[in-house]
């Protein structure tokens, strides 16, 4: 749980007036819409507290503006006369794969054969306005469609899989899902390899690293300081 954002002692508080779920409320100027929602009373949203892990997604109203938005509660500061609708969660879908098995299928129509939907986009672009990362999902999925994965990374790196893109979406499309495969096909297959990562997977498999973390929990604080601006670099 998390602690609400409380207003300084001694501090004269601007209050304005936020519509959360159809009930108005008086709450401190400053806070964000995750905090003015647990300030209000009500149920706290499932969140991080920075607006990292997609679960805080909300969708809402600014004052004399009838268009549906989407944020991030975490990261949005609350807004007088904004009305609160909803905080629609993202389920996964149970389109099950193995990783490790794709390699034994054409790697460029991957994504398009477990998440066949992909192929209904029309085009419309209303999930990259509703994206509050400001990703451009449109094109992304334009990516994916042509099996063009190190595009699509490049272009949904930032994407928190809140699932704003699918809630507008009039086809559905699991758009962070097959994002989200391609980064990995990418990672696992279309990438260099890294020596430095297959090492370090291989030391935690053994048990080394546990061994070293152990190790470096015991050194003063400067000691490791000094060892992070050491560390050489894989370029």
């Amino acid at each position: 749980m998390f602690a609400i954002q409380k207003p300084e002692v001694g501090r004269n508080i601007f209050m304005i007036t936020v519509e959360i779920f159809g009930k108005k409320y008086l709450v401190p100027a400053d806070l964000t819409v995750a905090a003015a929602i647990e300030y209000a009373g009500q149920k706290p949203i499932d969140r991080c507290g920075n607006g990292v892990c997609g679960s805080c997604l909300v969708a809402y109203r600014l004052k004399n503006d009838g268009r549906t938005r989407y944020c991030l509660a975490c990261r949005q500061k609350a807004e007088d006369g904004m009305s609160i609708i909803s905080s629609p969660s993202y389920e996964f879908s149970k389109n099950g794969y193995k990783l490790d098995e794709i390699a034994n299928v054409n790697l460029r129509n991957a994504v398009g054969d477990i998440y066949p939907e992909i192929y209904s986009c029309v085009g419309c672009g209303l999930c990259a306005k509703a994206c509050p990362q400001g990703i451009n999902v449109k094109k992304y999925v334009e990516y994916v469609k042509n099996g063009e994965y190190e595009k699509c990374l490049e272009e949904s790196f930032s994407c928190v899989t809140c699932g704003a893109c699918k809630n507008v979406c009039p086809k559905k499309i699991r758009s962070p899902e097959a994002a989200l495969l391609a980064r990995r096909i990418c990672g696992k297959y279309l990438s260099p390899k890294s020596e430095s990562l297959e090492k370090a997977i291989s030391s935690v498999k053994n048990g080394e690293a546990g061994r070293e973390l152990e190790n470096l929990t015991k050194k003063p604080l400067a000691d490791i300081k000094r060892l992070y601006e050491m560390r050489k670099a894989e370029k």
